[in-house]
């Protein structure tokens, strides 16, 4: 890929942003899953965040680098589902036992 989207941006490679986005929006959300399918309070809140996390990198990416790019607004649709899931009342309960 090349680098020249970096451009006016701290970065002068894609390895600072690759290990945010790996952890972050990789390993994080393993473990929320892991902790939901085991039906740790904490998972609420994790699902939550990564959510968040996922908005905010979103937004991040299209002010730096622009939007438009093609996986920018299926990942939005993405945080805005999880979001509303887990905002419902049935998900909810799960977690407040």
């Amino acid at each position: 890929m090349s680098t020249a989207k970096l451009s006016g941006t701290p970065f002068r490679d894609f390895l600072i942003p690759g290990l945010v986005l790996c952890s972050a929006l990789g390993v994080v959300p393993l473990v929320v899953t892991v902790g939901a399918y085991r039906r740790r309070r904490w998972a609420w809140f994790g699902s939550v965040l990564v959510a968040l996390a996922l908005v905010c990198w979103v937004v991040v990416e299209g002010v730096v680098i622009g939007f438009g790019e093609r996986l920018q607004y299926p990942n939005l649709l993405q945080a805005v589902v999880m979001l509303l899931v887990t905002r419902a009342p049935s998900v909810r309960a799960q977690f407040t036992e």
